[in-house]
C-alpha cells in the first residue's frame, strides 16, 4: 500500500514536471511590434519579447518666423493717354436731302504728347472735364455737321481722355510692369510704353544693379502648437 502510494506521488511529480514549461511558454506579451512580417506558427521559444512604441510627445508652444528671398511687388503711380479722331462727311443734295458717313479712328501719343496733355489737360486745344470722383479728365464731343448746298463737308475733332493716377505694379527689376492694359515690358527706367493705342507714362527710376542688402526678408512670423 504505502509502495502505491509513492508510486502514484512520483507519476504526479512527473506529470508536472513536464507540464510546466508548456504552461509558462504560452504566456506573451501582447504589443505593436516593429518590422512586422507572416512567420506563420509563432514559435514562442524564439521571439519572447517585442519593441514598445515610445509614447507619442506632449504638444508644444512655439515661435516661428517665415523668410524668403523675394521682396515686396513695387507699387507706383503712372499717367495713361488714350485719344481718338472723330470724323464725318456730309453731303446734302439739291434737293435738299443730307447723307451723313460717320468715322472715327485712334490717335497714337508719344510720350512727350501724354505729358503735354496731362500738364495742361487740353485736348488738341479744347479743356478737359475732370470725371466724378476720379483723377480722370476727359473731352468727348462729336463734330459740327455744318455743311452746304450741293456740296461735301467733312468735320472733325479730338475726343481725348488722361488718367493721372494709373496704379502700376512690379515685382521685381526683370519682371514686366502690370497695368490694366496688361504687360507694359520690364524697362522701368524708359519710363513710358504704348498699348491697345494708349499710352502710359511714369516717372523713370535708375534699376542698375546695386550693392545687396540683406538677401532674406521677413515675410511672416508668429506663434502655435507643434
Amino acid at each position: 500500500m504505502n509502495a502505491m502510494h509513492h508510486l502514484l506521488a512520483w507519476l504526479t511529480f512527473v506529470i508536472c514536471f513536464i507540464l510546466l514549461p508548456t504552461a509558462f511558454a504560452i504566456q506573451a506579451d501582447i504589443c505593436n511590434c516593429k518590422n512586422q512580417q507572416f512567420l506563420g506558427l509563432l514559435d514562442l521559444a524564439t521571439y519572447t519579447t517585442c519593441e514598445k512604441l515610445a509614447p507619442e510627445p506632449k504638444p508644444r508652444d512655439v515661435n516661428y518666423s517665415i523668410h524668403a528671398t523675394k521682396k515686396d511687388a513695387q507699387h507706383f503711380i503712372g499717367t495713361t493717354c488714350k485719344a481718338t479722331l472723330q470724323h464725318i462727311e456730309t453731303y446734302k443734295s439739291f434737293w435738299g436731302a443730307t447723307d451723313t458717313i460717320p468715322s472715327s479712328g485712334p490717335v497714337d501719343f508719344s510720350d512727350t504728347g501724354c505729358k503735354r496733355m496731362a500738364q495742361t489737360l487740353s485736348c488738341n486745344g479744347n479743356p478737359m472735364v475732370r470725371l466724378p470722383n476720379s483723377e480722370t479728365y476727359a473731352f468727348t464731343r462729336p463734330p459740327s455737321r455744318e455743311y452746304s448746298w450741293m456740296t461735301t463737308s467733312k468735320n472733325s475733332v479730338w475726343n481725348c481722355l488722361v488718367d493721372l493716377h494709373t496704379v502700376l505694379t512690379q515685382n521685381g527689376p526683370k519682371d514686366p510692369i502690370i497695368s490694366f492694359l496688361g504687360e507694359l515690358g520690364a524697362d522701368r527706367n524708359k519710363g513710358y510704353a504704348s498699348k491697345n493705342h494708349m499710352t502710359v507714362i511714369w516717372n523713370a527710376i535708375d534699376q542698375s544693379p546695386k550693392k545687396k542688402e540683406c538677401e532674406y526678408q521677413l515675410v511672416a512670423n508668429g506663434s502655435g502648437t507643434m
